[in-house]
């Protein structure tokens, strides 16, 4: 998130000016919500050389790894 910030900052809060959603839940929250998911898709689909239906399973079925791997303690 913080690398998006750095790079998109402030195009982020230009937009956030004219889009209601987010404006509605602020641009720390679009970019957790929506930006972080859509570049994992974007991420897996390039490593996996597979489409975006195929990257959002894939990041699906991972994801119980993954909570266990990095247990919050």
């Amino acid at each position: 998130m913080q690398h998006i910030m750095i790079e998109f900052g402030s195009e982020l809060r230009e937009r956030a000016l004219t889009d209601g959603l987010m404006r509605a839940i602020g641009i720390g929250h679009y970019v957790v919500t929506v930006l972080v998911p859509e570049l994992a898709v974007m991420l897996v689909k390039e490593d996996m050389k597979v489409c975006d239906e195929s990257a959002r399973q894939i990041l699906h079925e991972s994801a119980r790894l993954g909570d266990i791997l990095h247990e919050d303690v």
